[in-house]
């Protein structure tokens, strides 16, 4: 369930995020929006994952790219309309990013999609309200079992914490491929507003989470769904259900205790029953969100440029980015370089549990063109190496070494182009992936070419 929609109302609940969203508005207006072409990667087929849970499609990374799509095209369509018009151009845009909330393929969709994808690879099937077409408070994944939440639990608990911080992963993952494509693909100005959306949402959810308004929120959704076990969310506020289950990952989910209607267990958790340490944690979270606005992207600085001897001109970027994980969180500096023959992507990871810290490190380069391939093919891949807390528990003192290697080759002729793609991985929490166990992942779809 992702916090409240960002428009309808202003209430004391919202005004924080109401001002920090005018905050971007303005900055939209200050920059440029022209056309630029760029590469998407659309997944068709996700092995294991749709073959494994078919109904729970899409899989997190066909989520992501749909979404993508979805606000690249829009964003081009609006910028390229409205050319000689740039001020009803910039209104366009924001009304279509507000309105996009509320719709399949949009933000809050993603951000459902992400859990359900979570629940969806262990055979439970759920449903995204998105699709209903409901302008509420909250938008809900419900129509589950309370017995397939008990189960999940049970035999999986790494994975039933991180089913509750998927959807803010997902949110800071479509800003971090939004990103990539602004640098690489020079694009100026496009998606700064739906950029400042997606961090600042996350900024208030933890912060609503993260205080006594969660409990009034939590107490609402009760009453409002009453005896109905299938019309309810499945864990409610997502921060405050991810910070409980981070400390407790060996308590059986039942006791949490009946729901208040009698009916059913109490999934939801208020702010009130957490721990005073839990509370702390919580906040302490909130406050490290804020190193998510440590993009220049946000700012409409795309790019910086330099010159080195050995390379020439450069441009080159870097942000900060914050996620919760199934152990604790991980803090990340992502460093973008784009030289005239390679664009690369390094991001220094430190993971951290209760504890203990470890390192990680991950290098991308997109778009290679390597002499031993055709002159029309080209490579995208991405190496990770990580030490994580062993068996991803937030209390323990040992890591474990492990990896992940991600290829996808293609052909870069037409507006559209065939591509498959492989990603190993060891066990350890990857972005973007839902797998935490050890695994490998095919792909194959086609590399939509937007732009001129």
């Amino acid at each position: 369930m992702p916090p409240l929609s960002p428009i309808i109302d202003c209430s004391a609940v919202l005004q924080r995020r109401c001002r920090a969203l005018a905050a971007g508005t303005a900055l939209l207006a200050a920059a440029p929006v022209h056309a630029v072409t760029l590469e998407t990667p659309i997944p068709i087929i996700d092995h294991p994952f749709v073959s494994q849970a078919p109904y729970a499609m899409p899989s997190m990374a066909q989520s992501l790219a749909l979404t993508k799509t979805f606000y690249q095209y829009g964003h081009q369509a609006i910028g390229e309309h409205f050319a000689d018009n740039p001020r009803a151009g910039y209104l366009t845009l924001i009304g279509f990013d507000f309105i996009a909330t509320w719709l399949p393929l949009g933000n809050s969709w993603l951000h459902e999609e992400w859990h359900r994808a979570v629940m969806g690879r262990y055979g439970i099937d759920s449903r995204n309200e998105i699709y209903d077409f409901n302008i509420e408070d909250v938008i809900k994944v419900y129509d589950i079992d309370d017995a397939e939440l008990v189960h999940l639990k049970d035999q999986h608990p790494a994975d039933h914490i991180r089913l509750s911080a998927a959807g803010l992963e997902a949110q800071y993952e479509l800003n971090h491929a939004l990103e990539q494509d602004t640098f690489f693909g020079r694009a100026d100005g496009w998606h700064i507003l739906l950029l400042w959306m997606n961090t600042l949402n996350n900024i208030a959810y933890l912060d609503t989470c993260a205080s006594r308004d969660a409990d009034e929120l939590t107490r609402e959704e009760t009453v409002r769904e009453g005896t109905d076990i299938a019309a309810r969310d499945f864990t409610g506020l997502d921060c405050n259900a991810w910070v409980y289950d981070l400390h407790r990952p060996a308590e059986p989910y039942a006791d949490r205790g009946t729901h208040p209607s009698g009916v059913g267990i109490d999934r939801y958790r208020d702010y009130s029953d957490l721990t005073r340490a839990e509370q702390d944690y919580l906040k302490y979270m909130r406050n490290l969100s804020l190193l998510n606005l440590i993009d220049p992207f946000l700012f409409g600085r795309n790019q910086f440029t330099g010159q080195h001897p050995s390379v020439g001109e450069f441009e080159w970027n870097a942000t900060l980015s914050h996620y919760l994980t199934p152990f604790g969180y991980d803090v990340s500096a992502n460093v973008f370089l784009r030289t005239a023959d390679s664009h690369n992507l390094f991001t220094l990871h430190h993971y951290r549990n209760a504890g203990d810290s470890w390192p990680g490190l991950e290098w991308q380069q997109y778009r290679a063109a390597p002499r031993w391939l055709a002159p029309t093919w080209r490579l995208d891949w991405r190496l990770a190496l990580w030490q994580q807390p062993r068996s991803l528990s937030f209390t323990a003192t040992q890591g474990e070494w492990g990896g992940a290697i991600t290829l996808r080759g293609y052909k870069a002729i037409g507006n559209w182009a065939p591509y498959a793609q492989l990603e190993a991985k060891t066990e350890g929490w990857l972005a973007g992936n839902v797998y935490l166990e050890p695994n490998y992942s095919v792909q194959l779809g086609f590399v939509l070419r937007l732009g001129p």
